[in-house]
């Protein structure tokens, strides 16, 4: 995914910068932004309701919206687009993925340095990428699965050894104990793991720099 949107902001003249964001009325998700800035302004969309992308909600799949950022647009979105505008954004062009989940819509935006930018030509170019796009999204989201479990294996496998050290018992018991702990406090397991194994390496942290100021 981050292969295409490099290569659309390559394809697409002016473009500097973008993104594939998915968002809901209460949240954002970026992927494969090509700058920091294209994640903020996905998120700051939803936090302020704000915005080109906010408005693409409400368009079919495959529609591509030019929005050049202005007074009128500053007016229109007082926060959005003063952000956009101060970190040197002029023109977005946005994109409805045709794969959008149930209240979730899928959008693929490029960003430009100034009003204008983008015509239709543009618009034609960047649709392009819509329908690989689309291919690929529900690729990463198996991947980013894939190491949140993975994440999850390794922390929890961190707390069994814990577990097993502090307490001398086998790794089946060190487990149990830790399903023990998930249901008594109503709380999924890797979090428990994360839990104790932050309160082990903050005491550690905490007795080695004991040790140094003696």
């Amino acid at each position: 995914m981050h292969r295409l949107v490099e290569g659309a902001v390559h394809a697409v003249p002016a473009a500097d910068a973008g993104g594939v964001a998915e968002l809901t009325d209460a949240d954002a998700r970026s992927w494969a932004a090509t700058l920091p800035l294209v994640k903020e302004l996905a998120h700051l969309a939803v936090a302020t309701d704000e915005g080109p992308l906010v408005e693409a909600m409400e368009a079919r799949p495959g529609a591509a919206m030019v929005t050049d950022l202005n007074e009128t647009s500053t007016r229109r979105w007082p926060h959005w687009a003063r952000r956009a505008r101060t970190a040197g954004v002029g023109a977005v062009l946005t994109v409805v993925l045709p794969c959008g989940a149930r209240r979730r819509t899928q959008l693929f935006s490029l960003y430009g340095p100034r009003p204008g930018i983008f015509d239709a030509s543009s618009a034609a170019a960047a649709q392009a990428f819509a329908a690989p796009l689309a291919v690929a999204l529900p690729a990463a989201h198996r991947a980013a699965a894939l190491e949140r479990a993975l994440a999850s294996r390794d922390v929890i496998g961190q707390a069994k050894g814990v577990l097993m050290t502090r307490q001398g018992i086998d790794s089946t018991s060190a487990f149990d104990h830790l399903v023990r702990l998930s249901q008594e406090s109503n709380t999924r397991l890797p979090a428990v793991a994360a839990r104790l194994v932050d309160e082990v390496e903050t005491a550690a942290e905490r007795g080695s720099g004991d040790a140094h100021d003696s």
